[in-house]
């Protein structure tokens, strides 16, 4: 039946996934062909001006190969290009650079300059910035670009370089790269969401933690990605934080990304973990201690970083062949298919982008939008999967907790049951053995004249007054130990305290007594609550607790006959 009751609640699971995935699938498919109504943004338009351009009198074919054309004794580089006859009054010339100081001019006046002051945040340079500059009134002249590339290789280049209106460019460069935009700031929502989660869950699971660091890698993947897309660059033009916060995204990455795949192994070992934090705190440290002493920059020791993720990478792929050999070991098929699922579904997304770019012949603008599309899928299926185990574990911890409740508490006085005091039998035995604990009081309680109630007035009554009896030993002692109820009338209390002050332990008494008055005189009970209680030390010096447990007993005996004493006494007395 629970075998059943199991495979249902998987089931129901998968149900819910599937769904969401589903769902998710529909929504990108939609706003895919949405977007396929949109002009695309390429270089190819009546309006493009990126053809043209000439240097020291031979053609250039491309603005984004400038490392291979020929330099100026100073380094730069001097483009010419001639302006159309006729433009309109508002035409400019729009452009993206990237990681270039450039100067405009026309009939040897300047018209633009462009060198930017860049601290040591981002390293030499200011990444990519756009630039509308008016035009109309050069119509018909030759311009001239001189540029001074930052690096000596192929990441210096202009593109997307157009003559239209300023509007007309920053409408058409959205349209075509906010839809990417969006779908990074979606998924960095999507992480948002998975790291609250794991803080709520935090507590109880380790599935918690690889909620919490699948999370924080995606929003490092989406923060970076959606930076990637520019539409940052264009809408709040030249950052040279952003810059800086992307080369430190892709530096951390990994630890997460290690960190997420670590938590969902059968067998975790940490020393992956140890290893990729190590790598990626060298990388860090070098990286910007380089930077700021002005040696190398973040961009120069980009190939660091990627050995880094790419080290990690591999890493990743060995824990999951690790983990399906193991399953295979013990004859059981691997839990983690649905997360080496979705990363295939990843790659084959990203390497669909791979093919589009190299198949197009001049690229496209966005190459990396169907790989935003694959890791939107790839959270949304991971996280779905490690959200509902989380879900899972959380019901059967509230079950486990149920019956460990259920075994340590006495349901008829709700204080600790034979199994709980059995249980702390153990831990002070051996905290004693260990030194860890010096000295443990042992109280043994007993309530008198019971089997008298139950004769007299039934064993409800006696009940009544075993949990009664419950109740002031737990309010007397509350500040010391723990009560446990042992036997059908019988108590115990341990005080771990070395020293125990016996003003403590009379006071305790004595509010044991005055609970027991107080009960006898508000409840109306027709035969007195009375409870013998008696005391034992145990220490290295003794033998067993069980033993100490027994010297209680006997000393607890010994009080209830000086209390029966005692009350025979003053009846006599009474009587006479």
């Amino acid at each position: 039946m629970r075998a059943k009751t199991e495979k249902k609640a998987y089931f129901n699971c998968d149900i819910w996934m599937g769904g969401i995935v589903t769902l998710c699938v529909l929504i990108i498919i939609i706003v895919s062909l949405g977007i396929q109504n949109y002009k695309p943004f390429d270089t190819q338009n009546d309006n493009s001006f990126e053809q043209g351009w000439t240097t020291s009198g031979m053609k250039v074919d491309s603005l984004k190969n400038l490392e291979k054309l020929p330099k100026a004794s100073d380094g730069g580089l001097i483009l010419k290009n001639t302006l159309p006859q006729h433009l309109d009054g508002d035409i400019c010339l729009n452009f993206r650079s990237k990681n270039i100081n450039f100067t405009l001019s026309v009939d040897g006046k300047t018209i633009y300059t462009f060198y930017p002051e860049v601290g040591k945040v981002a390293g030499k340079t200011y990444g990519s910035c756009f630039h509308s500059i008016p035009v109309s009134q050069w119509a018909g002249k030759t311009i001239v670009l001189t540029a001074y590339p930052v690096y000596h290789d192929n990441s210096c280049f202009f593109n997307m370089m157009t003559l239209e209106t300023q509007g007309v460019y920053y409408q058409q460069f959205l349209e075509t790269h906010l839809a990417s935009f969006l779908i990074c700031l979606v998924t960095s929502i999507f992480g948002l969401f998975l790291l609250i989660f794991s803080f709520l869950f935090r507590k109880d699971f380790n599935d918690s933690q690889a909620l919490g660091y699948l999370g924080l890698f995606v929003i490092c993947m989406s923060l970076w990605s959606g930076m990637e897309t520019m539409v940052p660059q264009m809408l709040f033009g030249d950052l040279t934080f952003l810059h800086g916060f992307n080369y430190l995204l892709l530096m951390i990455m990994p630890y997460p990304g290690i960190q997420f795949t670590n938590a969902l192994m059968t067998k975790p070992d940490h020393h992956y973990t140890r290893v990729v934090f190590g790598v990626v705190m060298s990388v860090l440290a070098i990286s910007t201690t380089l930077n700021w002493t002005g040696i190398k920059d973040f961009h120069e020791m980009l190939w660091l970083t990627h050995l880094a993720l790419a080290g990690t990478a591999v890493m990743i792929v060995y824990m999951c062949v690790q983990e399906i050999r193991l399953g295979k070991t013990r004859g059981v098929r691997s839990d983690h298919w649905i997360f080496i699922s979705a990363l295939v579904l990843f790659l084959i997304f990203a390497v669909g982008d791979l093919i589009y770019y190299r198949l197009t012949g001049q690229g496209s603008s966005d190459a990396g939008f169907f790989m935003r599309i694959g890791f939107l899928l790839f959270t949304v299926i991971v996280s779905t999967d490690a959200f509902l185990r989380l879900l899972r574990k959380t019901r059967l911890a509230e079950q486990t907790e149920a019956i460990r409740i259920l075994a340590f508490t006495d349901t008829l006085t709700g204080v600790g049951s034979r199994a709980a005091f059995t249980k702390r039998e153990q831990e002070l035995t051996e905290g004693v053995k260990t030194g860890t604990i010096a000295e443990v009081t042992v109280l043994q309680f007993d309530i008198n004249e019971l089997k008298q109630v139950n004769d007299q007035f039934g064993h409800a009554a006696g009940d009544k007054h075993i949990c009664a009896a419950a109740t002031v030993i737990t309010d007397a002692f509350h500040d010391l130990g723990s009560c446990y109820r042992i036997g059908g009338d019988e108590f115990a209390v341990f005080i771990v305290k070395e020293h125990l002050e016996d003003q403590l332990l009379a006071q305790a008494l004595e509010a044991m007594g005055t609970g027991a008055q107080t009960y006898n005189r508000e409840s109306g009970a027709m035969f007195p609550l009375e409870i013998a209680c008696g005391k034992a030390v145990y220490n290295q010096t003794k033998g067993s607790i069980e033993e100490v447990e027994n010297e209680a007993d006997r000393d607890m005996y010994l009080h209830k006959h000086m209390m029966k004493a005692k009350k025979f006494g003053q009846k006599r007395k009474r009587n006479s």
